[in-house]
């Protein structure tokens, strides 16, 4: 088996264990004794493969993590058969290969074969990312001054930016910010740029270039519509539009985005019509949905905010025209 061949392979069983994790995850609907049964012939092509491709070169750390992934599958797969105890087996087994997964998906990354992140349900997370964008929008309206909404999120984004280059840098590094923000992180921010490094990336670039109206809708819909896409697309999804996106996801972004809009309008801009509201609202809360359908390499805690103040800034200018 040529590298290119072993690479395409590991791909392939990465995106079925991705298929199988997720599809459980996201409604407990399959048969328990058949997902055990698929998860045994994954880990057997697995451990095939690494032995057909032990006897060629092949790159070290591609093969070390799918090694450590097969390992945790063997050492943590779910063996009782009763739904009851079966559920709470298979929930702590995908928790703990998430790690080893998600260096076997950066270890593929390197080689340009793409396979998704697992993002399980975190209300942590959930919450902190609400309130961020809650005190976000408290200090565009309250606090920043117009230079201070240029200067300070610049500087934050600095720092995540350090830290960033550092922790690739120091291992140990890596682990103790790790340690701390564990309980608020994805498990594959171990291994790639974290989502906190985006925001304030985007919020830096939003102080630099739009002002409280574009800033103040794009960091409340990311809060809520992003949160609340997830949320319904995990439990009522079911129409497909964008690999793991959903039809009811995105109509839930849609929905929370515009009522989390109008909410700032009413609290901050009163005196805009209704009818400009409304055009506002949509224009933002549009290019949002569709910057979060559509983001794959970059990351959405970036990409959305900065579609939202770029569409509400847009028609802002239309309105004044």
């Amino acid at each position: 088996m040529t590298g290119t061949c072993h690479l395409t392979e590991s791909q392939r069983l990465m995106l079925a264990l991705f298929a199988l994790l997720q599809s459980l995850d996201q409604r407990f609907e399959a048969n328990l004794v058949q997902a055990r049964e698929q998860l045994q012939q994954l880990q057997g092509k697995m451990e095939e493969l690494l032995s057909a491709w032990e006897e060629r070169e092949a790159p070290a750390r591609l093969r070390q993590k799918m090694s450590l992934l097969v390992a945790a599958i063997r050492q943590h797969a779910p063996r009782t058969p009763s739904l009851g105890s079966w559920k709470e087996e298979w929930q702590a087994f995908r928790r703990r290969v998430q790690q080893p997964y998600e260096a076997a998906v950066a270890a593929l990354r390197l080689h340009r074969r793409l396979v998704p992140s697992l993002r399980p349900r975190n209300l942590r997370r959930t919450c902190f990312h609400v309130s961020a964008g809650v005190v976000c929008l408290l200090l565009i309206q309250h606090l920043l001054t117009p230079m201070s909404m240029v200067v300070v999120p610049v500087i934050c984004a600095m720092i995540a930016w350090t830290l960033e280059f550092l922790r690739r840098r120091y291992v140990g590094l890596n682990q103790t910010l790790m340690g701390w923000f564990g309980p608020l992180a994805h498990p594959h921010e171990t291994e790639r740029i974290n989502s906190a490094t985006w925001y304030t990336s985007a919020l830096g670039l939003l102080g630099l270039t739009v002002g409280p109206l574009a800033g103040s809708l794009a960091v409340v819909v990311l809060a809520v519509g992003d949160p609340a896409a997830s949320e319904i697309g995990r439990r009522f999804g079911r129409i497909r539009i964008a690999k793991r996106r959903t039809l009811e996801g995105c109509l839930a972004f849609v929905g929370a985005g515009l009522l989390a809009s109008f909410c700032v309008f009413q609290l901050y801009y009163p005196e805009l019509s209704f009818g400009a509201q409304w055009a506002l609202a949509l224009g933002g809360v549009i290019p949002g949905a569709l910057a979060g359908l559509f983001s794959r390499r970059l990351d959405d805690n970036f990409s959305v905010p900065v579609a939202v103040a770029a569409g509400v800034a847009a028609v802002a200018w239309l309105l004044a025209s």
